[in-house]
């Protein structure tokens, strides 16, 4: 008898395990197909650009959107449940929620690649630096659980095959976006005023006049520390100094954009292994290569 009471507790919480892990999954697995749903209806119904830029949707779309994304959340959830109920597997299903969890950002999509509504570099940044965070979590357990490649690879091939893909791309971003940058600038494409204020600056640094801008004369002594100082400068100056030129500020920040996927792809293989995520975390960085026509310090800095 005391065998019997013993067990009881046991065989409890093993059911209560069961059902959490039951409904873990049938969450997870209901937020995928509610963020795909919303992908879809963005997709179909309004531009997400406009939506970002001025949240100016009419309250027949918005409802439309509410109705995609309830509809694919409930067939998610009932396909899901249909699924463990014929085949009465809650074990496989907790590992095809977890490998599909990276679905549950499908929904972001086409906000991010609505590229004419991120006019901020700091809004961009923050909202990247997000989305970066929230997939990290759900690539590491989409990993975990998927099944391995059986592939005749060399260890030594598999551990650095990944870091020279990306030195190669970084190769190939900084030669092939530094030409296209200076060519948007030769064709008198360049907009932003900070090009030629930090040319200037630099120039004077380089010549004995640190922080001087000849720009700001007009509203007082010229200095750059009245509002608008950068200390990288001096950190960039002996580059700046074997061919100065606006030219070779905009090398210069590609260098630094293209390069910065290595430090990135060193994060991620630490945080989630050596292989295809991290290869992807590191790549992904280029994404902003259509913001670096004009130059900005902030892009030197961590």
């Amino acid at each position: 008898m005391s065998a019997d009471t013993a067990s009881e507790p046991a065989g409890g919480e093993s059911r209560s395990d069961s059902v959490g892990e039951v409904a873990r999954a049938l969450s997870l697995l209901s937020v995928c197909g509610a963020s795909m749903a919303l992908a879809f209806g963005h997709a179909l119904t309004i531009g997400a650009g406009k939506f970002l830029r001025a949240n100016d949707v009419p309250h027949v779309v918005r409802h439309r959107l509410v109705m995609c994304v309830l509809i694919g959340g409930v067939l998610a959830a009932a396909g899901s449940a249909a699924w463990l109920w014929w085949r009465r597997d809650a074990r496989r299903l907790a590992r095809f929620a977890r490998l599909c969890a990276p679905l549950a950002l499908t929904g972001l999509i086409p906000v991010a690649l609505a590229l004419e509504s991120w006019a901020d570099t700091l809004v961009t940044g923050l909202a990247c630096s997000a989305i970066v965070l929230a997939l990290e979590p759900m690539l590491r357990s989409s990993f975990a659980v998927a099944p391995p490649i059986a592939l005749a690879i060399p260890d030594r091939v598999r551990r650095y095959a990944p870091l020279a893909v990306v030195a190669a791309g970084v190769v190939f971003y900084v030669f092939y976006m530094s030409h296209y940058t200076v060519l948007h600038h030769r064709r008198w494409s360049t907009m932003s005023y900070d090009l030629g204020q930090f040319d200037n600056e630099f120039y004077n640094a380089l010549h004995g006049h640190p922080f001087r801008d000849t720009a700001l004369i007009r509203a007082g002594n010229g200095s750059s520390l009245r509002g608008h100082a950068s200390f990288a400068i001096y950190a960039l100056l002996p580059f700046y100094a074997i061919k100065p030129g606006a030219e070779t500020l905009l090398r210069l920040q590609t260098l630094f954009l293209g390069a910065a996927a290595i430090p990135i792809y060193g994060l991620a293989s630490r945080r989630i292994g050596r292989g295809f995520g991290a290869l992807l975390a590191g790549m992904g960085f280029w994404g902003q290569a259509r913001r670096q026509r004009e130059f900005a310090t902030e892009r030197f800095t961590p």
